[in-house]
């Protein structure tokens, strides 16, 4: 995989809950995510990702993953914007499930299942009926 040697991605996480940020860090990019943007560097055709999945599992992300770690709660589309070299994912709504669910992973998938990048709350954080959600996601690749 010379193609992605010297690939430097960075990516950024962002999540309100009921209007305050509550969690924010760095996401990891996996090796099937980066293939994925090495492709789309080269303007090969590529299917970029646009849903988030939410899941149980705070396990540390590590290179080979190829889905999230827990089971699956929910998915939302979300909206995709790029520039040259900056993907911005964002998704705000709410959650109208009638049984709480804590979220310990998000990650970002593309219509066939590819995993792009992986983000883990610490803390996993709690998600009851009514509550409101925003999520604001960038990678830069590159400097």
């Amino acid at each position: 995989s010379g193609l992605m040697e010297g690939l430097a991605v960075k990516g950024y996480v962002k999540v309100w809950k009921d209007g305050a940020l509550i969690r924010e860090g760095s996401n990891r990019v996996v090796e099937k995510g980066l293939e994925c943007l090495a492709k789309l560097i080269n303007s090969e055709s590529v299917t970029l990702p646009t849903i988030f999945s939410f899941g149980t599992s705070s396990a540390a992300t590590i290179d080979s993953m190829e889905a999230l770690q827990g089971t699956k709660l929910f998915s939302k589309q979300a909206t995709l914007t790029r520039d040259t070299r900056t993907l911005k994912w964002a998704w705000e709504g709410s959650y109208e499930e009638d049984s709480s669910v804590t979220v310990g992973e998000i990650g970002i998938f593309n219509s066939d299942n590819l995993m792009l990048a992986r983000f883990v709350p610490i803390p996993a954080f709690t998600l009851a009926k009514g509550a409101t959600i925003k999520i604001s996601w960038e990678i830069k690749i590159g400097g």
